[in-house]
C-alpha cells in the first residue's frame, strides 16, 4: 500500500482565462492512495486521487474530483510486445453556483508496445472516454480514439518521435436551442370587420358602391420564442505530430516538436461566453474538437548542482475555430471566425530530495509561466501570468 501527498499553491493573474483578468490565489491539494502487484511479466496498480482546487476569493469556484481505476503492464508471450492498460471512472463536484460543471466521467486504454530493436520501438493504442454531465445534457459525450507512434534512437543521443492520432467524438443527446423569431400577424380592421386577411388589406371585389375603399386590415410585428433541435453530431479529429529531441551532453539537452490538428468535417458544440472550468482541454470552453491549429514547442533542460532540473520552454499555437468571432456585445465581428494566436512561456524548476527513511519521493517544484492570448474575439482576448510552489512525497 502506498501513499502520495501533493499541495500546490497557483498565483494566477488571469484564472478563468479571458478578457477581464480576474486575479485568485488557488490552492490544491491531492491525495493519492495506490496498491501494487507485481509478478514476473508485469505490474498492477489500483488505486484512488482526490483532488480539491480552493479559489481564496471566488469561493464559489471552488469544485473537488475524486476518481479511482487501475492501470497496469504485462509482457505478452516470451518476446512479444508489453500491453498496458488502464481504466478509471471519476466525478467532479462543484459549488451550487456554478453546478452546472458537475459530472461523472468514464475512461480506458490499451497499448501495445513493441521494442523490435534497440534504436526504436511501435506503440500501437486504443481509448475511449464517456464524459455525463448532470445539468447540460446536450453537452454529454463519448469519444473513441486510436494512434499509432514510432519511436527511432540514435547513437548521437537523438531521438526522433512521430505519432498519429484519429479520433471521434459523438453527443449523446440532441442539442436544443431557443431562438427569437419575428413574425407579422392579423390583428384586425380599421372600422367595420372583414374576413382576415382577406385580398391584403382590400376586398376582392375592389371599391365599394359609395367608391369608398375597403376597411384596411391591421397587421403588427410580434416576437415569438421557438425551439430548434438539431440531429446528435459526431466530430473527427485527426493531429499528428513530431518531436525532436537531441543530448547536449550529460547534463543538457533540448526537444523540438510539431503538432498539427484538424476537425475535416467542422467543430464542437459549444457555450458562448463560458469562464473556464479550471481544467486542461476543459471540453466546455476550449473543447479540443471544436478548433483546427498548428502549434511548435521548444523546450531546453538543464540538469544543475543539488539535483535541480530546470527546463525553460515556449509554445507558439494559431487556433482556427469552426465559429463566428463575437464583441463584448455578442455581435458578431464582420462575419469573421475566431482565431487565436496563442503564446506561452515557462520555466520549471525541479529539486529532489533523497531520502533513507519513509518516504519513497520527495520532490520541489516552482513554474512560471506567461500567456498571451491574441483573439479576433474580444471575450478571449487576454493575458496571463502564473507562478505556482508545489511539494510531492510519497509514502
Amino acid at each position: 500500500m502506498g501513499l502520495r501527498l501533493s499541495y500546490w499553491t497557483l498565483f494566477d493573474g488571469n484564472a478563468f482565462q479571458n478578457y477581464e483578468r480576474l486575479e485568485d490565489i488557488v490552492f490544491q491539494p491531492t491525495l493519492t492512495l495506490y496498491h501494487d502487484h507485481t509478478t514476473s511479466k508485469g505490474s498492477r496498480r489500483v488505486f484512488y486521487e482526490g483532488s480539491f482546487f480552493l479559489f481564496q476569493d471566488f469561493t464559489d469556484r471552488q469544485f473537488h474530483h475524486h476518481s479511482a481505476g487501475i492501470a497496469g503492464e504485462e509482457a505478452v508471450g516470451e518476446n512479444g510486445p508489453v500491453l498496458q492498460y488502464g481504466v478509471i471512472g471519476g466525478r467532479r463536484f462543484n459549488q451550487p453556483l456554478y453546478d452546472y460543471y458537475d459530472y461523472y466521467c468514464g475512461s480506458g486504454h490499451l497499448h501495445l508496445r513493441f521494442e523490435g530493436s534497440t534504436r526504436g520501438s511501435w506503440i500501437l493504442g486504443i481509448r475511449a472516454r464517456y464524459q455525463h454531465y448532470d445539468l447540460l445534457q446536450e453537452f454529454r459525450f463519448w469519444e473513441a480514439g486510436a494512434h499509432v507512434q514510432r519511436s527511432y534512437y540514435f547513437q548521437s543521443k537523438t531521438t526522433i518521435i512521430g505519432r498519429m492520432h484519429l479520433g471521434f467524438k459523438k453527443f449523446t443527446e440532441s442539442s436544443i436551442r431557443e431562438d427569437v423569431v419575428v413574425e407579422t400577424v392579423y390583428v384586425g380592421n380599421q372600422g367595420k370587420g372583414r374576413d382576415k386577411g382577406k385580398g391584403k388589406g382590400r376586398d376582392d371585389d375592389g371599391p365599394d358602391e359609395g367608391g369608398r375603399q375597403s376597411d384596411e386590415v391591421l397587421m403588427d410585428e410580434v416576437n415569438r420564442t421557438v425551439q430548434i433541435e438539431s440531429p446528435r453530431e459526431g466530430v473527427v479529429q485527426w493531429i499528428s505530430s513530431l518531436r525532436l529531441a537531441q543530448s547536449l551532453g550529460r547534463r543538457t539537452g533540448i526537444a523540438v516538436e510539431g503538432i498539427v490538428q484538424r476537425i475535416p468535417d467542422g467543430g464542437s458544440r459549444v457555450i458562448s461566453g463560458q469562464d473556464s472550468g479550471y481544467e486542461t482541454d476543459d471540453d466546455l470552453f476550449d473543447d479540443p474538437y471544436s478548433y483546427d491549429s498548428d502549434a511548435l514547442m521548444i523546450e531546453l533542460t538543464q540538469l544543475l548542482p543539488l539535483r535541480i532540473q530546470v527546463k525553460v520552454g515556449c509554445e507558439m499555437q494559431e487556433k482556427r475555430y469552426d465559429r463566428k468571432a463575437y464583441d463584448l456585445d455578442n455581435n458578431p465581428v464582420g462575419g469573421m471566425l475566431r482565431v487565436d494566436n496563442r503564446t506561452e512561456w515557462w520555466i520549471t524548476l525541479r529539486k529532489t530530495i533523497p531520502s533513507k527513511t519513509v518516504l519513497r519521493s520527495f520532490n520541489l517544484f516552482f513554474n512560471y509561466a506567461s500567456i498571451e492570448n491574441e483573439s479576433n474575439d474580444a471575450y478571449f482576448d487576454y493575458t496571463d501570468r502564473v507562478s505556482s510552489f508545489g511539494l510531492t512525497l510519497s509514502l
